[in-house]
């Protein structure tokens, strides 16, 4: 018989547990490095382009996202104001989007993903998706009358200092209600 208290472990039990409660805290902070949206490498300083494909899917279901929670200023926050021509134009529309519409439902298969590593200073990584993409929706005007709106989506994306985000997003008129 033991003289230890009931739920005491032993010396070495209680290292053991202490690994095996630390590895999977190790391994889960290593995972998350890749979702920064930073140059992914591998330990050799190459391109990973499968860490930055899988970086760009995530950044395209994002995307859908915040169409789908109607917040304007996430799907905004997506887009690189620099890099997008007619971006004030694209907010509007946007917004307009949002404004008239009672609900609001997105969803996107991505059909095609390429990833382009960066070819020096001045010319960053890049990514283009294509997205088949469909739209149900319900304007406030008739909220019980739902439309649908299907089609392909070119979507261009560039590596910065803010990750990856969208440059190109064609056809815009896609996100007409």
């Amino acid at each position: 018989m033991s003289s230890r208290p009931a739920g005491f472990f032993r010396s070495g039990t209680s290292l053991l547990l202490g690994a095996l409660l630390l590895v999977p805290t190790m391994q889960q902070k290593g995972c998350d490095k890749g979702a920064t949206g930073k140059p992914s490498a591998t330990p050799a300083g190459e391109f990973d382009a499968s860490a930055a494909e899988r970086t760009v899917r995530r950044q395209v279901e994002d995307l859908r996202l915040a169409f789908e929670s109607k917040q304007t200023r996430g799907v905004m926050r997506a887009v690189d104001p620099t890099g997008l021509s007619a971006y004030a134009g694209f907010e509007d529309q946007i917004s307009n989007l949002m404004d008239s519409t009672s609900e609001l439902r997105l969803f996107f298969r991505a059909a095609n993903v390429q990833v382009r590593a960066a070819q020096g200073p001045d010319k960053p990584a890049m990514a283009q998706a294509f997205v088949d993409a469909e739209m149900v929706y319900a304007l406030k005007s008739s909220p019980t009358q739902q439309k649908r709106k299907t089609g392909q989506l070119q979507l261009e994306l560039v590596q910065g200092e803010m990750g990856w985000r969208f440059v190109k997003i064609e056809p815009r008129s896609f996100f007409t209600p």
